[in-house]
């Protein structure tokens, strides 16, 4: 894979997301629309990310956002975030 592969990759996950953001607000009540959308967004993430990985070896950042509730803080970066090399997290090292 080369660098415009994973240009298009992100190129194509900026479009179903800008997608998936107008399904929701011009039909919220159209279950079928918003998940198909979705599913469409979820393909193109995943996508990335397998791109992502072979051009650079790095991970898809959102596989480690955690739980909503973890950012719910106004206080800025979490620094009780410990990231080891392999990209894990562990929110409790003592447990």
């Amino acid at each position: 894979m080369t660098d415009s592969v994973l240009s298009r990759a992100a190129e194509n996950v900026c479009t179903e997301l800008r997608a998936h953001a107008a399904v929701c607000e011009q039909s919220p009540n159209d279950p079928v629309a918003v998940v198909r959308q979705g599913e469409r967004l979820r393909k193109a993430m995943l996508h990335y990310e397998v791109a992502l990985g072979e051009v650079s070896g790095w991970s898809l950042p959102l596989r480690y956002l955690g739980h909503l509730e973890d950012f719910a803080e106004d206080n800025g970066a979490d620094a009780s975030v410990d990231i080891d090399p392999r990209g894990s997290q562990d929110r409790n090292p003592g447990c």
